[in-house]
């Protein structure tokens, strides 16, 4: 009754209600009657034993029990329930069917029979059932001897589909919305019943959110969505459902689970689609260089995937990823200065032969600025710290350094297509290089995301003051910066793993005092250390850093460490400082 507990039916004849606890006496003395208990095939129950059954039917979410009142009785009685009651009406919903339910009904009181009740009853049930529950099938199980229920049932276009002689009862099925609906009576349907819509569609969307796929964001697989799209059929977080705004009404519109109202049509669509069926239409042919955005990623990377997906329908065709995989890609990036810290178009090339990415400070220059092997190259997206909504940085190897290059473009498309671009073009080099390996195997570091920055204050080497300094955690690469945005970094530290004495704990040893929150970073040649603002702050790079050390170091991980620049030669675990 979870489903009906705040519905109330009006129909020409009768007012439909829940199954209420002052109901209980009243229908525990009609089902004292040896007729009823017969043609109901019930058994006489204790008054305890109602009552308990209330409580249950109440709390049962496939349950759907309306106790019907004589409406004439039910208006001139100034709305006594108890004195309108003539009987009940029940839809049992099918756990293993969504799409059925059984009905019955009993008119409980003999004089009530044989005057339209229980037709019209069946009939507002029927209607309740396939407008707001989205029923298609319907079955009734009833007493072989109880021949007014059997004619009921057939003139509305019930049809015998089974009967047992066992258990002496006659099983009636009618799909919708086909035969039954020529019965309705000619009125409308504000006429026919008012009914409080709200709660029957947050559960009936909340039944949907049980089904795994729809249990996630369809565009960035965030958790538990609150959000959907109508005409798409997908269930959406927060943020993705904002993105969906910007696309036509046309395309997608959106709506609250819990806050907007549901028209049964909308509801259809989101029963009948629902995120797995959405993804195999939009989803089919998503290039395995492609990255997907997750729940943490910038907004940049959301909105293109979703304009992707039901705006461009750029995965429905496989011939649309070949723009990606060009032999040259050419174009104007806005870029930041190392030394004057302005941003200024330069022009970029993309290589597919050379495995290069090239600027040019002019486009006169014969000779690019830069040179930059896509093999070392790695790029991410950083909005917030270039407090450019397109921002993004591209990190690569420079004589051991690590070069950091700022960049942006106004139009969010044409930043994220330089983005796949190159997540393309090292994807097909990896294939010729490593021929044996799967393609996902090979797609899983294309370009990484940091795994943590921010500010920290950091002890000199010897007996120098802490001072605040930027740092970038990017896979077993700690670097600090004197800002978040310079181009190289005064220092870079290679996390190595813990059976080579590495370690991070809380606190500065040696009886080093820290200003914030300390923490210390162990490395076979010095001890680091480090402090945060706040202690939440300061375990996040606990975590962070654990977990890298705990981890053996991979075949690339070993490259990564031999690239770096060692300062004291005696060791490839030092730093790099500038």
């Amino acid at each position: 009754m979870l489903i009906n507990k705040n519905t109330i039916i009006y129909g020409e004849k009768v007012v439909l209600v829940p199954y209420e606890a002052n109901h209980v006496p009243k229908y525990h003395s009609w089902m004292q009657s040896e007729e009823l208990l017969k043609l109901t095939g019930s058994e006489r129950l204790q008054l305890e034993e109602e009552y308990a059954n209330q409580i249950s039917w109440r709390v049962d979410e496939n349950k759907c029990t309306f106790i019907i009142l004589d409406k004439n009785l039910y208006i001139t009685s100034d709305h006594n329930e108890i004195d309108s009651m003539i009987g009940d009406v029940n839809l049992f919903l099918n756990g293993d069917n969504e799409y059925t339910a059984e009905i019955e009904i009993m008119i409980a009181e003999a004089d009530a029979r044989g005057k339209g009740f229980g037709k019209e009853s069946v009939l507002m049930m029927l209607r309740f059932g396939i407008e707001n529950l989205l029923l298609k099938e319907f079955t009734a199980k009833i007493g072989i001897s109880n021949s007014s229920s059997l004619g009921l049932f057939s003139k509305l276009g019930f049809e015998e589909v089974s009967r047992s002689d066992v258990f002496q009862e006659i099983t009636l099925t009618i799909f919708v919305p086909g035969k039954f609906i020529r019965h309705f009576p000619s009125v409308s349907v504000s006429q026919f019943y008012s009914v409080t819509m709200a709660d029957q569609s947050k559960l009936f969307l909340l039944k949907l959110l049980e089904i795994p796929e729809n249990k996630v964001c369809a565009d960035c697989e965030s958790k538990d969505p609150d959000w959907a799209s109508c005409t798409l059929g997908v269930f959406l977080c927060q943020d993705c459902a904002g993105i969906h705004r910007s696309l036509t009404t046309g395309i997608s519109r959106v709506k609250s689970i819990h806050l907007d109202k549901w028209e049964s049509e909308q509801l259809q669509v989101m029963k009948q689609v629902g995120n797995a069926i959405a993804k195999q239409k939009y989803e089919e042919y998503v290039p395995p260089f492609y990255q997907k955005p997750k729940e943490t990623d910038p907004r940049v990377l959301k909105m293109e995937w979703i304009y992707a997906k039901y705006k461009r329908l750029d995965f429905q065709d496989p011939n649309k990823q070949n723009e990606y995989i060009k032999d040259l890609k050419e174009g104007v990036l806005m870029k930041r200065g190392k030394e004057n810290q302005k941003y200024k178009p330069r022009r970029f090339v993309l290589s597919r032969h050379e495995n290069t990415l090239t600027y040019y400070n002019k486009d006169s220059a014969s000779k690019p600025k830069a040179e930059i092997s896509l093999d070392s190259l790695n790029a991410v997206f950083v909005p917030v710290k270039t407090e450019q909504q397109n921002g993004l940085q591209i990190t690569y190897s420079d004589e051991g350094s690590t070069r950091c290059l700022y960049v942006y473009h106004h139009d969010s498309k044409e930043i994220v297509d330089w983005f796949l671009s190159i997540r393309a073009l090292k994807l097909e080099w990896r294939k010729i290089a490593f021929p044996d390996k799967h393609v996902s195997d090979l797609c899983e570091d294309l370009t990484k995301n940091f795994i943590k920055e921010g500010w920290l204050s950091k002890k000199g080497p010897r007996d120098e003051p802490f001072r605040k300094r930027w740092f970038t955690l990017d896979r077993r690469k700690l670097m600090y910066f004197e800002g978040p945005l310079n181009a190289y970094a005064k220092g870079e530290i290679f996390i190595g793993f813990k059976d080579n004495n590495y370690s991070v704990s809380e606190g500065n040893i040696d009886g080093r005092t820290a200003p914030g929150f300390g923490f210390t970073l162990k490395t076979p040649e010095r001890n680091f250390y480090l402090s945060a603002d706040s202690k939440q702050e300061m375990e996040e790079w606990i975590i962070e850093l654990t977990k890298i050390i705990i981890t053996p170091l991979t075949t690339q991980d070993n490259k990564i460490c031999a690239s770096m620049v060692n300062k004291r030669p005696h060791t490839i675990y030092h730093i790099m400082k500038r």
